[in-house]
């Protein structure tokens, strides 16, 4: 049977007594994909940040793997599996894709903001570790190649190369599509699905919701901080809840269908 990778309950977050996430529940299974959508404004990036530990937690609790780690730092939370990606690319351009991809290892060791300390880049077995990363993102051709040069899908998958280094259990992806074209988004598709074979659970942020539909086995939907529908792609995008939010807001789920 499937255990709870991550399970979230009750959580709320309220800033200057604003309610940003409220009284939210929901598991995310071990080796699940599940996507996390809602209009702009719905509150998906402030709970990325209290799943990292960027933001402290107002209510509730965030358990990973059994563990209670509401109060854990973003380092203990790296540690434990939990990888994050974001929305704008944030490689380091006079690197080449290899040492940029050593840089998540230090994730691992060291917290998610890491990255920006070169730690150990020499190491024999993190470049072995780099190399490996790249070559089952299918990218091993551009491991000494400056990122400024490459094209910006590549860098998109030279990120998430970098996030399977840190030897995640659970990746969180803030947009991984946003900005790409078609070959480029089936491309990163497919390096999810990819990933996701290898047994690292994906927590995806997304408009697209072709992309969506392709790589969620499960999608869960926030509006105004507060969890409104889930299920598979196909039902959420039926449900009159989600339909009534998308309908509210300056972006209506039939256009992001046609993404």
């Amino acid at each position: 049977m499937t255990k709870p990778l991550l399970e979230i309950q009750n959580l709320s977050k309220n800033f200057s007594g604003l309610d940003v996430i409220r009284d939210v529940t929901f598991h995310v299974n071990e080796g699940e994909r599940m996507a996390l959508i809602g209009p702009n404004g719905a509150g998906k990036t402030t709970m990325f940040n209290l799943i990292t530990g960027v933001y402290p937690v107002s209510q509730g609790s965030i358990r990973m793997a059994g563990e209670d780690i509401t109060t854990a730092s973003d380092r203990s939370r790296a540690q434990r599996g939990i990888i994050r990606t974001f929305q704008n690319i944030r490689l380091m351009p006079h690197l080449t894709a290899a040492e940029n991809v050593m840089l998540g290892q230090t994730c691992h060791s060291h917290g998610i903001w890491s990255w920006l300390a070169p730690v150990g880049l020499q190491s024999s077995r993190s470049r072995k570790e780099a190399d490996h990363a790249l070559e089952v993102s299918g990218l091993l051709e551009y491991r000494d190649m400056l990122t400024y040069d490459l094209p910006y899908g590549v860098q998109k998958r030279i990120e998430l190369a970098r996030a399977l280094s840190a030897k995640p259990k659970l990746i969180l992806l803030d947009e991984p599509a946003a900005g790409l074209n078609p070959s480029e988004t089936d491309d990163l598709a497919q390096q999810l699905l990819d990933i996701s074979a290898s047994g690292v659970t994906l927590l995806t942020v997304e408009h697209d919701m072709h992309f969506v539909r392709r790589l969620s086995q499960r999608v869960i939907v926030l509006n105004f901080g507060s969890l409104i529908a889930e299920g598979t792609a196909a039902e959420v995008q039926n449900d009159q809840h989600v339909l009534e939010a998308y309908l509210g807001s300056d972006r209506k789920l039939e256009e992001e269908v046609a993404t």
